[in-house]
């Protein structure tokens, strides 16, 4: 009996227990919560959070865009360095505009207006070397009118174009010489006038840095010339006065006086023909006023011929004030081969 009893307290307190520690449903759907979130490794750190690792990211510590390597756009006045100096100045998104200044690290320096990171409107420009410029820029280049002072003590104040020399401008050296005129290529062309510090002056056409085309030259001395230059050089046809009274015009070539010309001297003589390295040379006609006589040749007021180096030479004739031949033949060193005069 007592046994008995025991085996039910037992199976009851078993039963009792299995209430208090029921099964789960057999059919629940219920999973695990699970942490989606990745690890942050130390390679793709991002501090700032904006979605740039700090490993690629120049400034771990602002938020920036990835174009700006991570680094917030800079806006207003602030300043940054670059390999090759810094900039201090005025930003719109990242980019240089408005007023600023760049200080290179070997030692030049713009200090102007800035567009789209690039020098444009009213700035001006110091060299290391001593050069300093002031005037216009368009993007990033000398545009428009400007002056340059350099170390040597040369100026030059007038237009630019690209970062040249280019439409009109004056020019001054350190030694006075001036020129004033037109300009292309950082070189005179067009129309200009050039003063020397002698106060020879030439004004007309230029070309290549050089007197090239229709021009005037004015001696200091009083001698002018009026005609076509070639590279610096009298080449063509041109008239020359010369202060003592003497002119000639006629072709040139190279700053000498080559091919045929009429030169006039102040005494009123004239020889019209040909010439070569200055002298009377070829086939040409002297003529002498009235009190005067061709050399070597008395009573002649007319030589019509050949010459060779500023001599009669060849086959020529003399006339004398009333026209009548009084010479037919050869001359020799400036003088008549034979009896002269002839029939006397």
């Amino acid at each position: 009996m007592k046994k008995n009893i025991f085996i039910l307290g037992l199976i009851f307190s078993l039963s009792g227990f299995a209430q208090l520690t029921p099964n789960p449903p057999v059919n629940s759907t219920k999973a695990p919560k699970v942490n989606n979130k990745p690890r942050t490794s130390v390679k793709n750190k991002d501090r700032d959070n904006d979605k740039v690792p700090d490993s690629l990211d120049k400034c771990p510590d602002k938020p920036g865009p990835d174009i700006n390597g991570g680094c917030p756009l800079l806006n207003g006045y602030d300043s940054l360095n670059y390999p090759d100096g810094k900039y201090i100045g005025n930003w719109t998104d990242n980019r240089k505009n408005g007023q600023g200044i760049y200080l290179w690290t070997s030692g030049d320096k713009y200090d102007g207006e800035w567009k789209d990171d690039k020098q444009n409107g009213y700035g001006t420009m110091y060299w290391a070397s001593g050069n300093k410029y002031e005037g216009d820029w368009r993007a990033g280049y000398r545009s428009g009118s400007g002056t340059t002072i350099f170390e040597n003590g040369n100026l030059y104040k007038g237009h630019y174009l690209d970062g040249i020399k280019n439409g009109i401008g004056t020019f001054t050296w350190a030694n006075n010489d001036e020129y004033d005129g037109g300009w292309e290529s950082d070189k005179r062309s067009g129309r200009g006038t050039m003063i020397y510090n002698n106060n020879d002056k030439y004004e007309g056409l230029w070309s290549n840095d050089m007197m090239n085309g229709q021009g005037a030259f004015y001696w200091n001395n009083g001698d002018i010339y009026t005609g076509v230059y070639l590279n610096n050089k009298k080449s063509g046809y041109g008239e020359i006065s010369w202060v003592n009274g003497d002119k000639y015009k006629g072709e040139w070539k190279e700053d000498i006086r080559n091919g045929q010309g009429i030169y006039t001297w102040a005494n009123g003589s004239i020889y019209e023909g040909g010439f070569s390295n200055n002298t009377r040379h070829g086939q040409g006609t002297y003529t002498v006023p009235e009190g005067y006589s061709i050399g070597h040749c008395p009573y002649c007021k007319k030589y019509t011929g050949e010459w060779y180096k500023n001599m009669k030479n060849g086959y020529g004739k003399c006339y004398d004030s009333a026209g009548n031949l009084i010479y037919e033949g050869l001359f020799s060193d400036d003088k008549p081969v034979g009896q002269y005069p002839q029939g006397k």
